[in-house]
Order: C-alpha cells, then sequence, then structure tokens
C-alpha cells in the first residue's frame, strides 16, 4: 500500500499544527476533497505537486470559483459519475485522447476527450 501524506509528513516530523491548521486545508480546497479525504492522498501525489513549480511559477486562480471549472469541463460530458471511487485511470498514447477508468466496484467506462462519444 502507498504511504499517505498523512504518515508521510508524520513520519517527517511535521508538527500537527502545521499539518491539521495550514496544509490540510490548503491542500483540500485545491483538490475540492475533504480534510479527512486529503489526509489519505498518496503522498507522491502531493509531493509531486509541490515539486511541478508550485512554489517558484506560483499557482493560477479561478476567477469565477470551482462551479465554472466544473461547468467548463463537462460541457461535452453526457454522464457525470458522482461519489465513484476510481480504481484506476489508463490512457492510451496511440489513441486521440481515448482513457479508460474503473470505477469501485468494477465499472469500467471509455472517455473520449477529443470527441462527444463516451461509453
Amino acid at each position: 500500500m502507498e504511504m499517505t501524506i498523512e504518515d508521510y509528513l508524520i513520519e517527517k516530523g511535521f508538527s500537527k499544527t502545521f499539518r491539521e491548521d495550514v496544509l490540510y486545508g490548503f491542500l483540500a480546497s485545491i483538490c475540492t476533497c475533504s480534510v479527512d479525504d486529503m489526509k489519505n492522498y498518496p503522498a507522491f501525489v502531493v509531493l509531486e505537486f509541490f515539486g511541478m513549480g508550485v512554489f517558484t511559477e506560483g499557482m493560477h486562480v479561478v476567477q469565477r470559483g470551482v462551479q465554472e471549472v466544473c461547468k467548463t469541463l463537462s460541457k461535452r460530458v453526457h454522464k457525470i459519475s458522482l461519489s465513484s471511487p476510481v480504481e484506476w485511470v489508463e490512457s492510451f498514447t496511440d489513441t486521440d485522447g481515448v482513457v479508460r477508468v474503473r470505477l469501485q466496484p468494477g465499472r469500467e467506462l471509455t472517455v473520449f476527450i477529443n470527441s462527444p462519444r463516451s461509453t
């Protein structure tokens, strides 16, 4: 099992005050999830996020809120599955924008990023 960000920060000696009062809320707002969900994020995902230049290049801020982002991203989506934990995502480099997503418990979707189809 992958190490969670909570376990990583505890192992590295980060204080509970920093974790609980600063970091988790900050990350949860970026990832649009609860603080409890954030604690269970894989450590490598969070560390990679910070390693991609957040501190040196800054972040882009959404002007009209997350709802506008969701509206724009889902404009061509025919079906949205809420509360559906994702088991894995597979991208196909030899096809144009096809991504396969397996939702728990074992439901699989094929998503066509560059066309209005999805199954």
